[in-house]
């Protein structure tokens, strides 16, 4: 919808769920709920990964199921447990990613999900994507990029689609032209 400031990924994946029959509210809902133990198994795949003790690792993953964030976002129909998810899937892809086209692309897609759940996704893949030439060639990356700046393409007309400009939804609270460069100005900012 126009003037819209969220993102289409949760929503597209709840509207998934809602073409099968599903009620908004309860697909919403139960995205929530496994993208939290999503999470968790993640968090366990990832502590595995680095090799980490298994007994912290344990501890680690039952104060995340047992903390009152994790567990009020776990149920909430909001994209707060899906974009935790996606970034750490994101994380993942990018750490165990291997020197083949599957992977790579793999990994792109994965960063582009991220993207398209919220703004900070963005921020996310572009310091995750020059990670990976830590663990593959040039060609692979370039495979790995390409959703990613195919996700950048698409903002353009997204954009000013729904906002009428490149600089719409949250960075237009950021870009009023009155407090330009104004430093006093950004608790206003923020707050707004």
């Amino acid at each position: 919808p126009q003037r819209e400031n969220r993102l289409p990924g949760y929503p597209a994946v709840v509207a998934a769920l809602w073409a099968l029959g599903v009620d908004p509210l309860v697909a919403a809902t139960v995205v929530s709920v496994a993208a939290s133990g999503g999470t968790a198994i993640l968090l366990y795949l990832l502590g595995r990964r680095f090799r980490l003790h298994p007994f912290p690792l344990a501890l680690f993953i039952l104060l995340y199921g047992i903390s009152p964030l994790a567990s009020v976002n776990g149920i909430r129909p909001l994209a707060d447990s899906f974009f935790l998810f996606t970034v750490l899937l994101a994380v993942y892809c990018a750490t165990v990613v291997r020197p083949t086209w599957r992977f790579a692309l793999g990994a792109g897609l994965a960063f582009t999900l991220m993207m398209w759940t919220r703004f900070e996704g963005f921020l996310f893949s572009a310091l995750l994507l020059p990670l990976l030439f830590l663990r593959l060639r040039w060609r692979h990356v370039l495979l790995a990029a390409i959703p990613v700046l195919l996700s950048f393409v698409a903002w353009i007309p997204f954009m000013l689609y729904v906002h009428g400009s490149l600089a719409g939804g949250y960075f237009s609270n950021f870009s009023s032209r009155e407090d330009f460069g104004n430093l006093r100005a950004v608790p206003k900012k923020l707050e707004r």
